[in-house]
Parts: structure tokens; C-alpha cells; sequence
């Protein structure tokens, strides 16, 4: 039958217009989707919501689920309440913690860290801030997104999300280095709840092997996990072409059709619909 887009979500995708140069428009996004019989794509940008875009673009690509988000970094006020009720009342569907201003983030890349974005207190716990968002996404029906917020810090957002009660939240690429997570955490996340998101975009920049993907997907079951491509850098290929690729090089180290299928297609509609 072969490997195809048709019917498949990306939840991961970035496109302009934003602050770091992109490889396609959100409109020329969604025009590839809609030729690619991809159902849907959520917009993402590190820096304002995508709400307007997606809500215009639907209306333009009615064949295409197109949905908006918002994530939690500085430029909207970093982990604000106001601005994910406002998302919301908006149609956001997602929101992420903070990404490039998170304070795991930073400090993993070597950048000052002491300002920057922590879901947790100086007593390491969660704070007031983060669980009203995590009130409000569950109030709108959103799905939350860790961001780059580092393995402890999304351990203990997955399990106070699970006692407040969403449905919906999800380990954001988990191949990337800082937001990587053993078999035994993917296993304790799951378990309360949470799907298990993997991109493309870090496999392609050699921060993650391909293998370790595949053992994880095998470990914990596709009926867990997302695929997505995080795609939208200029040197990188189109979100479509990269997603696809990804689904065949899986397929190629022994993750059958039936499983891309469950990863593509269902998981990704059940996060956020069911």
C-alpha cells in the first residue's frame, strides 16, 4: 500500500511569519498539506500566537484542519494566565510552555539562564502561574504542550496536570537532548496520561539517532506517541517532505505501516479531539 501523508496531522510545524527566518508562509503550509491529503497542522512560533492565521486559513482551506497555538516565552509574558485565557476565547488549541526562553533551555545551551522560565518555584515546586494555565487549557480544551522545559521539570508538570485532571498533554520531542527521557520516565508519563511527541527536525541535526527513536516508539507502543516534523528551518526540508521521510525511515528499521499509521493518523486526532 505504501507509506503516505494522506489523512495524517503534523502538530509541530514553523512558518512565517515570525522573528527567525522561515522556509514557507503559513498559507504556502497549508496549501502543501491540503496537496499532500494531510488532515491538519498546527502553527507554531516561539515568539506571538497563531490563532488569527490559522482561524483566516481555515476559512481559505476548509479540507485542511488548521490549528493555532501559543507559547508561553517572554515576548507574550512568559507562563500568563491572561494570555492562554485570551488564546483560548481566541480557538487556540495548543499551548506550549516556555521553549527558547525556558530556563533548562538556556542553560543547556550555554546562555544566561538565572531570569529565564521555570514551571517550578525556588522550592521546586509548580507554580501558582503554571497550574492557572494548566486550569485554563483544561477550561478551553487545549492541549499543553512541556516545551523545552527540561525532563524534571516536565515530570512534575505531567503529574500535577494529571491530578488537576487534563486529558491532554504531551512530552514535546522528547529527542531533543534537553528534553530527552529514559524508558522508565516515557513509561511513569504515560501512565498518567501523557503522549510522547517525536520530530524529525533533531534527527536531521544530529542531536538524536534514528535508533533510539525506533526503540522508544517499540517500548512504549505507537498508540502513545505523535510524529511530527518541528520542520520550517531554511536549510531544512519542507514540514510535508521531512514528515514523510521520517514515516519511511521508520519503516525502514522495522515500524510497520500499521504503527505510522496509529502515529500519524489517529494519536495526533485523538490528543486532540477525543
Amino acid at each position: 500500500m505504501g507509506i503516505t501523508l494522506k489523512g495524517s496531522y503534523d502538530l509541530h510545524v514553523h512558518t512565517s511569519p515570525d522573528i527567525i527566518p522561515r522556509k514557507l508562509s503559513d498559507e504556502e503550509m497549508v496549501q502543501r498539506a491540503a496537496s499532500a491529503g494531510m488532515r491538519g497542522c498546527v502553527l507554531k512560533c516561539h515568539a506571538a500566537p497563531t490563532m488569527g492565521q490559522a482561524v483566516n486559513l481555515g476559512k481559505r482551506y476548509p479540507q485542511v484542519d488548521v490549528i493555532g497555538s501559543i507559547t508561553l516565552n517572554r515576548s507574550v509574558g512568559g507562563i500568563n494566565p491572561a494570555a492562554v485565557e485570551a488564546a483560548g476565547k481566541m480557538g487556540a488549541r495548543y499551548v506550549w510552555f516556555p521553549t527558547m526562553d525556558a530556563r533548562a533551555y538556556r542553560k543547556e545551551q550555554g546562555k544566561p539562564y538565572e531570569d529565564a522560565l521555570s514551571v517550578c518555584g525556588t522550592d521546586g515546586e509548580v507554580t501558582e502561574e503554571t497550574k492557572e494555565v494548566l486550569r485554563l487549557a483544561k477550561k478551553y480544551d487545549m492541549v499543553v504542550g512541556t516545551g523545552h522545559i527540561g525532563t524534571e521539570d516536565a515530570m512534575k508538570l505531567v503529574q500535577t496536570a494529571h491530578c488537576m485532571g487534563l486529558k491532554r498533554i504531551c512530552l514535546t520531542h522528547v529527542s531533543l537532548p534537553v528534553c530527552r527521557m529514559t524508558c522508565a520516565q516515557l513509561d511513569e508519563s504515560i501512565a498518567l496520561g501523557a503522549w510522547v511527541e517525536y520530530s524529525y527536525c533533531h534527527i536531521l541535526s544530529g542531536k538524536c539517532e534514528l535508533d533510539l527513536v525506533a526503540e522508544q516508539i517499540r517500548h512504549i507502543g505507537a498508540e502513545h506517541v505523535v510524529l511530527s516534523s518541528d520542520l520550517g528551518q531554511i536549510d531544512n526540508p519542507y514540514p510535508d517532505e521531512g514528515l514523510l521521510e521520517f514515516a519511511r525511515l521508520l519503516n525502514g528499521l522495522g515500524i510497520s505501516e500499521e504503527e505510522l499509521s496509529l502515529m500519524l493518523v489517529k494519536t495526533p486526532w485523538e490528543l486532540l479531539y477525543a
